[in-house]
């Protein structure tokens, strides 16, 4: 199994991205896994963790004994680079440029200011009438769909799990988000795009705005979208008797040092299109698509407010899709499946919304020393509740190796009914097994 760190931290998923494309460059046999087992990357990683600015734990100082000097002295030059401190960049240059290192160290640099040059604004799409971006689903009764999240890491295990669903037989793919390391051009052709056409040749496939795809400015992404036939980052997908409704979260998470640590939120207008979907449903039940998640019980919650607390509940979401005024509210949502969170969790019903999924544990390696079901009860409720989100634990993940299964949904509707199964892949490559199951009626 290729162990891949991923970084909350822009420029350190950056360097990465730099770093995987001249080793790719060079050794192409290493480009399937993100060059996880490269040596230069394995060091680089070790002192991204200790530079990690969104990790509490993160070292204070670099000097240990399990840093690489050269990897240091590159990675940190990187980060002068992105912080644009030009006194830093002068001190680091020096000091590399006299340096004894593989020349691949040099490279990487040159490709991060390149990857840099050209990342721009995000090309956000937006709608001119609310009419726009809704779409019909294909015309099948059942219709399966099979929704996969922060899968895009184009290892082994990313490539059984897509294997594993495509013998489910789906009629639409549908991806919660996240190409890694940060959906530069590379990333997105070779960790997504090559994958699911290869398996998938006929079908439609969508894929949603995670937070990586926009570290590099979305320019990815945005190509990646207009080879799917995507009108944009955002849709609804709709029958006679259902409607999929799919945000773009990511765009507000691209830089995770924005005040309120980076609680993400909506476009305005966008938020207003998603609320007229709901308003005028016409009958049809809805299921909501994100990326990020509405609310959690783990670790430092969805993000923190002004005052520094960890918060359960994002509110910006909250207010989007639960605002009275409006005449929103979470009970008219009758699934919502999100992904951001390495896990799949089965939450009980919680401020009105019968059924919050995460199912982000798509091909992202987890430790199982990481305790990712450890609950947070210091978490804060949002306004007006005592209660926080409550996970069912018959939904947990297997583990082995001290490492958690990847896992997967599909979706299966049939008129005005719908099941919904959770299954989880196992490391060593054997069949996925049914974890949890569901009927919407």
């Amino acid at each position: 199994m290729a162990e891949i760190e991923t970084f909350r931290d822009p420029a350190l998923s950056l360097w990465q991205s730099a770093l995987h494309a001249v080793i790719a460059r060079r050794q192409p046999d290493q480009a399937a896994a993100l060059s996880s087992s490269h040596t230069l990357m394995q060091q680089a990683n070790a002192v991204a963790k200790a530079l990690d600015r969104t990790r509490p734990d993160a070292l204070a100082a670099l000097g240990a004994a399990i840093l690489d000097p050269v990897a240091s002295l590159a990675t940190r030059l990187a980060l002068a680079l992105f912080a644009r401190d030009q006194q830093l960049v002068a001190e680091f240059t020096d000091r590399f440029q006299f340096g004894t290192h593989d020349p691949l160290w040099a490279e990487a640099l040159i490709e991060y200011g390149k990857i840099l040059a050209e990342r721009k604004a995000i090309p956000y799409r937006t709608y001119q009438t609310l009419g726009d971006f809704v779409l019909p689903m294909p015309a099948k009764d059942p219709l399966v769909i099979g929704v996969i999240a922060d899968w895009g890491t184009g290892t082994d295990e990313a490539k059984q799990l897509l294997a594993d669903i495509a013998a489910r037989r789906p009629d639409l793919l549908i991806h919660l988000g996240d190409i890694y390391y940060s959906g530069t051009m590379l990333e997105t052709q070779q960790n997504f795009y090559a994958l699911v056409r290869g398996q998938f040749p006929d079908i439609p496939i969508f894929t949603l705005s995670g937070n990586h795809e926009m570290y590099s400015g979305g320019a990815g992404y945005y190509a990646l979208l207009d080879q799917l036939g995507q009108p944009a980052s955002f849709f609804c997908l709709r029958n006679a008797d259902w409607q999929l409704l799919a945000m773009d979260t990511g765009r507000h998470d691209s830089d995770v040092f924005t005040v309120n640590a980076n609680l993400t939120y909506l476009e305005p207008a966008e938020a207003a299109w998603h609320q007229d979907k709901l308003a005028n449903a016409g009958g049809r039940k809805t299921i909501a698509l994100s990326h990020h998640q509405l609310f959690t019980a783990f670790a430092d919650g969805v993000g923190r407010d002004a005052a520094g607390r960890a918060l359960a509940v994002n509110p910006n979401l909250l207010a989007t899709f639960a605002d009275p005024a409006k005449g929103m509210s979470l009970d008219k949502i009758a699934l919502w499946l999100w992904g951001h969170e390495h896990n799949l969790v089965i939450f009980a019903p919680y401020l009105g919304l019968a059924r919050g999924r995460c199912i982000g544990a798509g091909a992202v390696p987890v430790e199982v020393a990481s305790r990712p079901y450890a609950v947070n009860p210091a978490l804060a409720p949002p306004p007006g509740h005592d209660d926080l989100p409550t996970p069912i634990p018959a939904a947990q993940l297997a583990s082995a190796g001290g490492f958690y299964d990847h896992c997967y949904a599909t979706i299966t509707l049939s008129r005005a009914a719908a099941r919904v199964d959770y299954y989880q892949t196992p490391l060593d490559g054997g069949a996925s097994t049914l974890t949890y199951s569901e009927t919407i009626a």
